[in-house]
């Protein structure tokens, strides 16, 4: 679920009560964060960092109808649902900092979170964190495609739980190769029909995507399949 997936017809909720909904039916919350100026730990799409400390950030949040989660009650809502597993995705420009946060503040961080990283050359830091797996997610990295060869062979002598890409550098063929080639999961962000799931996954080898909501509306998916795939349409 990305952003804690939909909430009350909102995104980028990063909410308790987006979690409380959607983690009923999903295992793995994708949560955007954010480091405070004083370097408390908060869920926010929006970068905040140079104008946020962690208070004043409580007290903005007192203010919205729909609240951001931030260290705390994200610790205790983990407490109690020990099974989900957090993904990362820290929209500012400390990540490191913000993984060095969540291990150091959250009891059980190795199980319940996978942390992505931006930057390949991270990846044994991170690990050395003891971070049992990690994502590498290419939206910060230059990506051409003279430059897939360079992202497999990285892909290739890292153990990566997934690459993690958009849709249209799947498409070109990144995908296939780095399944072809190395041994990662392929993630694909954001998602939101079920046809679309359909054709990423049996035309361009994606394992899964980022969706906002629960695909669990019907969106003629094997009317489309058959004119696909049947009648080659």
């Amino acid at each position: 679920m990305h952003a804690g997936g939909l909430y009350k017809n909102q995104t980028y909720t990063n909410s308790i009560e987006a979690f409380e909904k959607n983690s009923k039916y999903i295992k793995y919350l994708e949560i955007d964060f954010q480091l405070t100026k004083d370097y408390k730990l908060v869920c926010s799409h929006d970068d905040i960092t140079n104008t946020y400390t962690y208070k004043k950030f409580l007290k903005e949040n007192k203010k919205k109808e729909i609240k951001e989660c931030d260290y705390k009650s994200l610790s205790e809502w983990l407490k109690k649902n020990p099974n989900k597993i957090i993904i990362t995705d820290v929209k500012s420009n400390n990540n490191l900092e913000a993984l060095e946060f969540i291990q150091n503040n959250f009891e059980n961080f190795h199980k319940n979170f996978i942390p992505q990283i931006y930057d390949p050359e991270n990846y044994e830091l991170v690990k050395n964190m003891g971070y049992e797996n990690i994502i590498w997610t290419l939206y910060k990295y230059k990506r051409t495609k003279d430059n897939f060869n360079k992202i497999t062979n990285i892909a290739k002598k890292k153990k990566f739980f997934a690459i993690t890409m958009p849709p249209d550098v799947a498409i070109k063929g990144l995908s296939e190769k780095i399944k072809k080639e190395t041994n990662s999961k392929v993630l694909v962000h954001t998602i939101n029909f079920r046809r679309d799931v359909a054709e990423l996954v049996f035309f361009y080898n994606v394992t899964d995507i980022y969706t906002d909501r629960l695909l669990n509306d019907i969106n003629n998916i094997f009317s489309w399949f058959w004119k696909k795939i049947i009648l080659n349409e």
